[in-house]
């Protein structure tokens, strides 16, 4: 199953992938990748995550996470954490297009004059998900499937005393904090 998602992601030809340049984005972009019910690389906190869906011993395709990112300036209100969105499904034959027009969209919309709003969090909360969803559908040329559905797990105890929320699949760490020191984007 490794190597069908190694295979699904990895780049046939670079020469014809123009969007890796030094300057071709605003700011930093990060994926990621995770298969259930791992989440080691804390999908929820990158711009672009692919969850794996597996069925039997095979890799059909991932469900596409978007928007997510922990960085804030201290003092700065308008600077603040996100957890991603999970906006549908893509087969694994798809999974390279989408990422490609997911990067365009950012390249095309995000903030370049103002480093601190560059992110792709911030275009995503500054023009909506269902916006997102529907230039991704334009780009892609056909509509993204609603996401699949995986089974959720109790939580868990974590040694700190923290709490383990097991979401479809996907591990997400709750701290201690009670919900009103939480900022609102993660409540």
């Amino acid at each position: 199953m490794v190597d069908d998602l190694l295979q699904a992601l990895h780049f046939k030809d670079e020469e014809q992938v123009n969007i890796d340049g030094k300057h071709y984005l605003p700011r930093k972009f990060k994926i990621a990748l995770a298969i259930p019910p791992s989440n080691d690389v804390d999908l929820f906190a990158n711009d672009l995550g692919f969850i794996a869906i597996a069925e039997d011993d095979r890799l059909p395709g991932f469900n596409v996470t978007v928007g997510g990112g922990l960085s804030m300036t201290h003092g700065e209100e308008n600077t603040y954490p996100r957890l991603a969105d999970v906006i549908g499904y893509c087969p694994k034959n798809k999974t390279l297009q989408v990422a490609e027009e997911i990067v365009k969209i950012q390249c095309d919309f995000g903030d370049r004059t103002n480093r601190k709003h560059a992110r792709f969090k911030y275009t995503i909360d500054d023009r909506g998900v269902d916006w997102l969803k529907f230039e991704l559908n334009k780009r892609l040329g056909w509509s993204i499937e609603p996401p699949v559905l995986l089974p959720l797990s109790a939580p868990e105890t974590a040694t700190d005393g923290s709490r383990a929320l097991m979401t479809p699949g996907i591990t997400r760490c709750l701290s201690k904090m009670d919900a009103s020191s939480t900022p609102k984007s993660i409540r």
